[in-house]
């Protein structure tokens, strides 16, 4: 995979990189092997401490190549499987940028392939927007849903989410497979990049727009969310959200769906899976990066 900025790191900027990444798949391995206790999550999270700790003591390389990939693929293996639901949308996302750099080598397009690039300032973002939302689903369940501030802050950090999770990965692949496209265009290449990056983030499907193009299920929700076309309705202690698309000709989408604050909630946890996993699915892709630059002997 091309990955040239772990070409650029020193010893010690490479076990930061190390770490920083290795610090977050192993925070979200835990919380799934808090949920479902002896599942085998536990026992890799140990396997990514033992050689985070490698990395940080060793002098230089150190790992062989079937080291590194026996790490890499145990990784992949279980961020893929985490939930039937959203297994094919993982693997899917994994094959996309396998394809998206392959191309890239074998084409000599000179085209920057930097989506997949350590960058430590990306790693602290996505690990604060996309891990917080734990303590606040935690607290709507405890609620037994019934509280409509936490429900609020669901809504908020649902939007937040989105944005972060779609803006760092979704939007960046859509433009390479424009842009792949295109080159094969302009060369007579026969060719068309098989997956459609939409599709893989469309967590219960995809919503056409009146320009003909398609937002994810989830970016639409958001842009109900942001412009406050939802209603929370509440009945004999219960609560029921609506969210619906205004009648405004000018509005992009059409949207009407309602949901129990528990069918929502659910929802929203199964968003919440797939972009925790794809975070960490690309930050075990960074991670094979930087070991085979910077620690294969």
């Amino acid at each position: 995979m091309v990955f040239r900025s772990a070409q650029d790191l020193d010893l010690e900027s490479a076990k930061k990189a190390t770490k920083n990444i290795i610090d977050v798949i192993v925070d979200f391995l835990n919380s799934v092997e808090a949920v479902f206790p002896n599942s085998g999550y536990g026992d890799l999270s140990k396997n990514m401490c033992y050689l985070r700790n490698d990395v940080n003591n060793c002098k230089g390389p150190f790992l062989d190549l079937s080291q590194i990939d026996r790490y890499i693929g145990s990784l992949l293996d279980a961020f893929t499987r985490m939930n039937p639901d959203i297994e094919k949308n993982l693997r899917d996302l994994y094959d996309a940028y396998v394809e998206v750099s392959d191309f890239l080598v074998n084409n000599n397009t000179n085209i920057d392939f930097k989506l997949l690039d350590f960058d430590p300032h990306k790693v602290t973002k996505m690990r604060n927007n996309v891990f917080d939302s734990n303590l606040i689903l935690f607290t709507l369940k405890q609620e037994n849903y019934r509280d409509k501030v936490a429900l609020r802050a669901l809504f908020s950090s649902f939007s937040s989410v989105v944005e972060t999770t779609e803006k760092s990965f979704l939007d960046e692949l859509l433009k390479y497979r424009d842009r792949i496209n295109q080159f094969a265009i302009n060369n007579q290449i026969q060719y068309i990049f098989p997956h459609d990056p939409v599709s893989i983030f469309g967590i219960e499907g995809k919503i056409q727009r009146t320009n003909g193009k398609y937002y994810t299920k989830p970016r639409a929700l958001r842009h109900l969310i942001n412009h406050d076309h939802v209603t929370i309705n509440q009945n004999n202690g219960s609560m029921n959200i609506h969210f619906q698309s205004p009648s405004d000709p000018s509005w992009e989408f059409q949207f009407d769906e309602k949901y129990t604050v528990e069918e929502f909630f659910d929802y929203y946890a199964n968003v919440d899976l797939f972009y925790k996993t794809a975070v960490c699915l690309m930050f075990s892709l960074m991670l094979n990066a930087v070991l085979k630059t910077c620690f294969k002997s």
